[in-house]
């Protein structure tokens, strides 16, 4: 009896113990700052994490048990990933385009391998990266120095330009005074004989 009562105690913490690390897994797992989802062998979105759902703006009805191509701006992204993920390769840093439910597009990073149970693929192993704000600075940034690079090349022509135009006004200025102080006389004539 001992003997039973002492095993069930050890039982009843191990469950105990069990059931905490499930919690804690669970919550982990839900409310990682980092989108996760599964997706089966057909595409369809199995399960997804909170933040995947907040990186698309659905709730998990609108998600779970949909296409997850249905979310890629880029088609021929998805179905290249599902294809090397059906082939048992890892992918990292695989950037693609997902469309947020206000239309808008999210740039993000995938990592993602497949887990495959005798042989059959079950689901993958997504671990999704929101990267739009990086993308969005580099753009802006390349915007920015192609904006200077343009107005650099402006200044320069600018530049020269008021060069070309201080050398004409000096020339000008030579011709004018050479007519004007020449111990000879000097006209010019049109085609007709008439004076200008």
């Amino acid at each position: 009896l001992w003997f039973l009562v002492y095993f069930g105690s050890k039982y009843r913490k191990l469950m105990n113990t069990v059931r905490t690390r499930d919690r804690e897994l669970t919550d982990f797992v839900e409310n990682a700052p980092v989108g996760m989802n599964w997706v089966g062998p057909d595409g369809t979105i199995l399960w997804a994490n909170q933040e995947e759902l907040n990186m698309l703006s659905h709730n998990r009805e609108d998600c779970v048990g949909r296409p997850f191509a249905e979310f890629f701006v880029d088609r021929e992204v998805i179905e290249d990933m599902l294809a090397k993920l059906d082939a048992n390769v890892t992918l990292k840093g695989y950037e693609a385009r997902l469309r947020h439910k206000d239309g808008s597009v999210r740039h993000v990073v995938i990592s993602a391998n497949a887990y495959f149970e005798d042989g059959r693929f079950i689901h993958t192993r997504c671990f999704i990266r929101d990267i739009t704000d990086r993308v969005r600075a580099e753009q802006t940034r390349s915007e920015t120095e192609e904006l200077a690079a343009a107005n650099a090349q402006l200044r320069a022509e600018t530049i020269e330009r008021m060069t070309a135009e201080e050398v004409l006004r000096e020339r000008e200025e030579l011709l004018r005074v050479t007519f004007e102080t020449a111990p000879i006389g000097i006209n010019i004539v049109n085609r007709d004989g008439r004076f200008l």
